[in-house]
């Protein structure tokens, strides 16, 4: 409709615009007096009709204009009239309308596809923008301009990062940049970016800046020239990179090349005076350097192609490698690094197989093994590695054979593809699964599927626990083989059944009853669902169900009462109808006796009105009972209940009577109205022992209800023997009507009170009854409210019914509920203090916890603030009830009557029942309440907690990789010490060879002695390689090793930088001390405390400084204690150094948690001790596992 309506109003404007110009016309036509030709006047109007509305409307303005031209025009007055000139300019015109319509739409749909092409190229702008600010943050890298017309500049933001400034901390310009160079390199590269200026060249400088921490950086800045549409140099635009770790390494380079130059100007030395004694090492020389030269073009070639070859692995998302005929890796493209968190160099010689967990590592080299055995390739195998960092990643692994060149089988080369995400989000898939079923299993619902021929495919424990067939009974069966819906409720089923399978309605709830394996009726509630397919078909029915038994036998309960209780109101004799109520509510209770007796207090005397369940002979026995006897008589006495219970072994004398019946239990309850006992009424059981509080409550409510019953046919007899009475003394004296007028107002008065009396009661007993139902029903508070005001008025006939809750801060009562004259409360104010806004009944009920009434409204003195607005809608009485919860006062019900006097004692006690059971609906919905959100908070609390091991779990392994990278740097310089001397040996034994060739000395035997010494120090360069590549290894499992070993392992690793700095090591070991734990994380403990003693040492300049390890064992116990003599760690911190990140070097030299992890390893990994005290010279570490 929408659209027919925007298609008609595009057809309007084109009509409208024609209109328009028609008008135009004959005024311009009148201006200047002469006719215009008619293309000035409509083509354009179909023209911006086309461009405007589309091309429809467009061509609408075509035709009317040609025929308004037609009328108008060419025959005034003359439609279709023409001549051959007119109709052929018709023609035309027509034709024209519709090329220039036609045009026009083509317009709108190039305009159309334009601003979609400027939209998708403007979206891939900005992801393209994206992208570059992402590589420019990954490459530490900023983007600048530089308007050379009006020396404007842009910085980026990563650009303000790289310069270690804050961003937009000052004025982009290429002063403020001058200002960032180091001061050494200011005037250079200003003059260099100068004359690139001027020259309108690519822009390429390099210099350096100074931190705020004082480190000096080295930053490089390329420029492009840009140029306008007249060819003149206008701005540059460019990068600016850190090229820090580039400087270092090229000066790393220089000063190795330095050092070669040296050598090389020694060797050539050593050449020169060798030239003279040997013309043959000369022309070897010179084939070598051809080699030389040979090789080293090879090499740029092989370089160019590897280059070649890393580029386009670089830009591939999997990880690409190569390993030999060993499985050991060759090559590794760089996105190992993402992948698994190594660099590849971490990774040659290394086998897949030592990256992955030690039965995957074994289950994946057998696989592996037997397809290289057959030389052939493999896809896609699945397999686990382990993440440097400790976490698992899945990994798809596929490779293909290499063959030399005589066929045999070189390796493998492949690819690794990441599926870690899809393997999470498959077990996350499989984990909710696991958790619905888990929920399904123990939810307090019955869960019940089947498929769409009626087949049980599901069946819960609760279902067994609810119906009584286990599982493995129904499974594979129909519903309708178990025959376990009630025979009246068939219909029901069937009804619910037809709307799940013909798809009328995907969810259906029904209520109906059911058998149980044993038989019995249960009421349940069916909660069923229709499960679709991915065709939108009906695959299954998930049914929860929830037994509702108890609560609908609470609403029977419920039902007879207001039954029991609308049967006594409408009774003209109550006392006639006793005996079949009580015969009915005997049933409902599963009793066997029922008794009801009638009393006469002035007697002290109870008659039996009515009985049931025993014979005419017991019934003789109390025709009359005297107060006292037995247990009616005792209740009646007494005014108050009386239960014996467990009789046949009940020695009581009063249960002597009942015991002669039969009967096992007994209830009598007196029958009360204003403080007078009108009788009892009794039930008695045969087959039960006891009655639960739930059976003594409904008989305590009928009891009520028949009391008050009674006293209405009392009232109403007395009232009726009144009556005769008085017509009885009318007739005797009427000649005495005078002198009785008095006497006669007054009796007439008292039936008019006393029928008024009976209506309210009436009216009581409606609304009890009613507030009862409400509260079984109700389920939150303020629904609960307003049903109470609601009945009030209009069950109770009451003028206005209101609830207000008291305001924590004011004290003030707030209006949450109200029916009626609700006039009465606008901007009312009634508060709980002692003050006359609270001296009203509902004041006073809130104050005192109870109830209040006011029965003379206008005239009490409690009222006068609201004397006046009561007048005004007719308030004579008003009472309140307190309303609590949880035992506290939170607000009131509060009624009000037109009529004075309105309310009595039994209007206060049924009031005061009214009170009692709203406080108590109160509770129940605050105990719901609380119970839900202490559900809700241990869930917060459980996922707070999770989140918080998380967050350690990281952090611990944040510590774990800083040491391991600090002590890493540590040993690169050990390292470096330990090469100095061999390569220095190796220098000289090579230098010997030259020297001695061709003199006597040279000989066999002399030429092995030298090849072994070098080999020698080859092999021990080549194991302090070995030891510091499986140092740093991640110990997988938990190994017995020799603590003596790892002892020297760990010296090993520290020994040339000890030597160094003249620091002597004492050594004092046992044999034979072995401990269970991890090999390498125990030596790394122990590196960490080497190294902080040398540093110690070197800090304070330790004369003669020494350090003593010490291995020994004590009862299973391994004792390894490090000393030293660096002066011993002061007092304050000497509690503080095992804290994280607790250091006492500078920022650059340490980061505060090799000895925190030092003892992680220990004492939480090792389950040992590592502690600290200061000696007499220095500190002393103790290593107890």
């Amino acid at each position: 409709m929408k659209l027919m309506f925007g298609n008609c109003w595009r057809y309007l404007e084109a009509l409208v615009l024609v209109a328009v110009a028609l008008f135009l016309r004959m005024g311009i036509e009148i201006l200047i007096g002469s006719e215009l030709p008619t293309f000035i006047t409509f083509f354009p109007v179909i023209m911006l009709a086309s461009l405007v509305a589309g091309f429809g409307p467009g061509l609408l303005a075509t035709v009317v204009s040609s025929i308004v031209v037609d009328v108008f025009i060419f025959t005034p007055g003359q439609f279709g009239h023409w001549n051959l000139g007119e109709a052929v300019s018709q023609i035309l015109f027509i034709i024209f309308g519709i090329c220039m319509s036609l045009v026009a739409r083509r317009y709108l749909q190039m305009q159309q596809s334009m601003e979609t092409l400027v939209g998708e190229r403007t979206k891939a702008l900005n992801e393209n923008e994206a992208r570059l600010r992402m590589a420019h943050q990954a490459a530490n890298a900023g983007a600048w301009e530089w308007d050379i017309r009006t020396n404007k500049n842009y910085w980026s933001e990563e650009l303000w990062r790289v310069y270690g400034l804050d961003p937009h901390s000052c004025e982009p310009s290429f002063e403020a940049w001058l200002q960032i160079i180091h001061p050494d390199d200011r005037v250079a590269v200003a003059q260099a970016v100068q004359a690139a200026a001027a020259a309108g060249s690519e822009l390429s400088v390099e210099w350096r800046v100074c931190g705020s921490d004082g480190a000096v950086r080295w930053l490089m800045s390329r420029g492009q020239p840009k140029y306008d549409a007249d060819g003149s140099f206008v701005r540059y635009v460019g990068i600016v990179m850190d090229i820090t770790g580039r400087k270092q390494v090229e000066e790393e380079v220089l000063e190795r090349d330095a050092r070669l130059q040296v050598a090389y100007y020694q060797l050539q030395v050593t050449n020169i005076e060798q030239q003279a004694q040997s013309e043959e090492l000369r022309e070897r020389n010179e084939e070598l350097a051809l080699l030389w030269k040979q090789a080293q073009e090879t090499e740029f070639l092989l370089r160019g192609s590897e280059d070649r070859f890393r580029d386009i692995v670089d830009v591939l998302a999997d990880w690409i490698w190569e390993v030999d005929i060993n499985s050991a890796y060759i090559f590794t493209s760089g996105r190992v690094k993402e992948l698994l968190g190594y660099d590849p160099e971490e990774l040659i010689g290394r086998t897949p197989f030592d990256l992955m967990p030690p039965d995957e590592a074994a289950r994946a080299r057998n696989e592996i093994q037997a397809v290289m055995a057959r030389g052939e390739s493999f896809r896609d195998f699945e397999n686990v590695n382990i993440h440097k960092n400790g976490t698992f990643r899945y990994i798809q692994t596929s490779g293909v054979p290499i063959f030399d060149s005589q066929g045999n089988l070189w390796g493998y080369r492949g690819v690794d593809r990441d599926v870690t995400e899809q393997k999470l989000v498959e077990r996350a898939l499989q984990k909710n699964e696991e958790r619905l079923r888990f929920h399904m299993e123990n939810s307090p619902m019955a869960v019940i599927e089947w498929d769409n021929n009626f087949i049980l495919t599901r069946w819960t424990g609760e279902s067994e626990r609810m119906f009584g067939w286990s599982a493995a009974e129904v499974l594979g069966k129909t519903l309708d083989s178990l025959n376990m819906v009630f025979e009246d409720d068939i219909p029901i089923v069937e009804e619910t059944m037809a709307r799940l399978t013909d798809g009328t309605s995907r969810h259906v709830i029904a209520t109906n009853r059911n058998y149980t394996r044993s038989g019995a009726v249960r009421y349940c509630t069916w909660y069923n669902s229709v499960l679709v397919d991915a065709q939108g078909q009906m695959s299954s029915v998930m049914s929860k169900v929830i037994d509702i038994s108890d609560r609908v036998e609470a609403e029977q309960r419920l039902d007879l009462l207001a039954e029991t209780a609308r049967r006594l109101l409408l009774s003209e004799s109550p006392q006639d109808i006793v005996e079949s109520l009580c015969t009915k509510v005997m049933s409902a209770l599963g009793c066997d006796v029922f008794i009801n007796f009638l009393g006469d207090e002035e007697q002290g005397r109870l008659y039996l009105n009515s009985c049931s369940g025993i014979s005419a002979e017991e019934q003789q026995k109390i025709e009359c009972l005297d107060f006292g006897v037995a247990i009616c008589g005792c209740a009646a006495r007494d005014a108050c209940r009386v239960v014996a219970e467990d009789i046949p072994n009940n020695f009581d004398p009063r249960t002597e009577l009942v015991k002669s019946f039969g009967v096992k239990a007994y209830a009598c309850h007196p029958l009360m109205a204003q403080d007078r006992v009108l009788g009892t009424l009794s039930f008695g059981s045969r087959t039960r022992s006891f009655f639960p509080e739930d059976d003594l409550a409904l008989m305590k409510a009928v009891a009520d209800q028949v009391a008050m019953a009674i006293e209405r046919m009392q009232s109403a007899q007395t009232l009726y023997k009144s009556n005769n009475e008085l017509e009885r003394r009318v007739v005797e004296r009427t000649n005495e009507l005078a002198l009785s007028v008095t006497q006669l107002r007054d009796e007439i008065s008292e039936r008019v009170r006393a029928e008024k009396h009976l209506q309210r009661l009436n009216r009581l007993y409606a609304v009890l009854s009613e507030t009862n139902q409400t509260i079984v029903r109700s389920t939150a508070r303020e629904s609960l409210f307003r049903d109470f005001c609601r009945i009030a008025v209009e069950h109770g006939g009451f003028l206005l019914a209101w609830v207000g809750l008291i305001d924590d801060q004011s004290g003030q009562l707030r209006n949450v509920a109200s029916c009626g004259a609700t006039g009465y409360l606008d901007d009312i104010r009634i508060t709980v203090k002692d003050e006359p806004a609270g001296l009203g009944p509902t004041g006073i009920s809130m104050r005192e916890g109870t109830y209040a009434i006011s029965n003379d409204f206008q005239h009490d003195a409690g009222t006068r603030s609201w004397h006046e607005r009561g007048k005004a809608f007719g308030i004579q009485s008003s009472a309140s009830i307190a309303l609590k919860e949880e035992g506290t006062v939170i607000g009131a019900l509060t009624l009000y009557s037109q009529e004075k006097n309105y309310f009595d004692e039994q209007h206060v006690s049924l009031l005061q029942q009214m009170g009692a059971d709203v406080s108590f609906a109160l509770d129940n919905m605050v105990r719901e309440k609380r119970r839900l959100e202490a559900e809700q908070t241990l869930r917060e609390e459980t996922l707070q907690r999770l989140q918080a091991v998380e967050s350690l779990r990281r952090q611990e392994h944040i510590m774990i990789q800083q040491n391991r990278q600090a002590a890493m740097g540590e040993m690169i310089g050990n390292i470096a010490h330990q090469w100095r001397q061999p390569l220095n040996t190796l220098g000289l034994l090579n230098q010997r060879l030259g020297f001695f060739y061709g003199s006597p000395n040279f000989n066999k035997e002399f030429l092995e002695t030298s090849v072994s010494k070098s080999m020698e120090l080859i092999n021990y360069m080549s194991r302090t390689i070995d030891d510091f590549r499986t140092f740093f290894a991640a110990d997988r499992e938990m190994t017995t090793f020799q603590v003596n070993e790892t002892v020297n392992k760990a010296l090993s690793l520290v020994e040339a930088s000890f030597k160094e700095r003249r620091i002597n090591m004492e050594r004092d070991e046992a044999a034979d001390v072995f401990i269970n734990g991890y090999p390498n994380e125990y030596a790394q403990v122990l590196l960490n405390i080497l190294i902080n003693a040398k540093d110690a040492m070197i800090e304070r300049n330790i004369e003669s400084p020494w350090l003593k390890i010490t291995v020994s064992s004590e009862n299973g116990t391994s004792l390894v204690s490090i000393a030293d003599n660096a002066g011993g760690i002061p007092e304050d911190i000497v509690e503080k150094i095992f804290d994280p990140y607790f250091t006492t070097k500078g920022p650059q030299q340490g980061t505060g948690v090799g000895l925190f992890m030092a003892k992680s390893i220990i004492e939480n990994n090792m389950g040992g001790r590592l502690t600290v005290r200061n000696t007499d010279v220095g500190a002393e570490f103790l290593i107890e596992v």
